[in-house]
């Protein structure tokens, strides 16, 4: 469905986020994977848990938001003393 919305009017987005901070699309980004993350552990799926995983991991370091990957460390692996 969101690949069909996107061929639809494939200038929405780009038109939509022209007048946007940059960090606005950056949250979008994040909000995005973040929910795919939780639909496929909702649905007990690892083969599509992982690379949205992986996306969100590098997402984060790329921008160098040490909260989110302490979050997420703290999510998948308990807290870290």
């Amino acid at each position: 469905m969101e690949a069909e919305l996107n061929n639809l009017q494939p200038n929405l987005v780009q038109d939509l986020s022209r007048d946007k901070p940059r960090w606005w699309n950056d949250a979008l980004t994040l909000g995005h994977l973040e929910t795919r993350m939780r639909a496929a552990a909702l649905l007990d799926s690892a083969a599509e848990y992982k690379p949205f995983l992986l996306m969100y991991a590098k997402k984060i370091a790329e921008e160098g938001y040490k909260s989110k990957g302490e979050e997420l460390v703290k999510e998948l692996h308990g807290p870290v003393y």
